[in-house]
């Protein structure tokens, strides 16, 4: 597969989601074997009661996000589950900040593959700033097999 094929792919993945949910608000920026660059609009909904990112709205973000440059990047589709999930917060967005969600395969095995994720906004002057980071392994499903029960 070469890298027009894998944009083509990863779009088609994020276009084919219904379009009334949070993925019309998350845009493919770059994307290369290996690494996809999300563009993400905050929008009340996403909110705590603070009026900040919710938390655990940017945990699910990162959750789905991460695995997209390790398994959109295969030639056959393999299932693939979260083993874990780790995220430092720095900081926070705002209602009608855009985000960025950076992310990075740094290891594709047989059975495990592990990502990477920074979360950073730009203020005014273009000035970066962190507002989290993530480490995720991914258990790659070899063989999946109906439910008996």
């Amino acid at each position: 597969m070469d890298i027009e094929e894998f944009r083509e792919n990863l779009q088609k993945g994020y276009s084919s989601l219904p379009t009334e949910g949070w993925d019309t608000r998350c845009k493919i920026v770059e994307a290369n074997f290996g690494q996809v660059l999300f563009e993400f609009s905050v929008v009340e909904e996403d909110l705590d009661s603070e009026n900040n990112l919710h938390n655990g709205c940017l945990a699910t973000l990162l959750d789905i996000l991460m695995a997209s440059p390790a398994f959109l990047a295969l030639t056959k589709q393999q299932p693939g589950v979260t083993a874990d999930l780790y995220i430092t917060y720095f900081g926070t967005a705002k209602m009608g900040e855009k985000i960025f969600i950076d992310c990075k395969t740094i290891k594709r095995g047989s059975r495990f593959t592990f990502l990477k994720a920074k979360v950073y906004k730009k203020d005014s002057n273009n000035k970066i700033e962190l507002i989290a980071r993530g480490t995720q392994t991914m258990a790659v499903a070899k063989h999946v097999s109906k439910s008996k029960i």
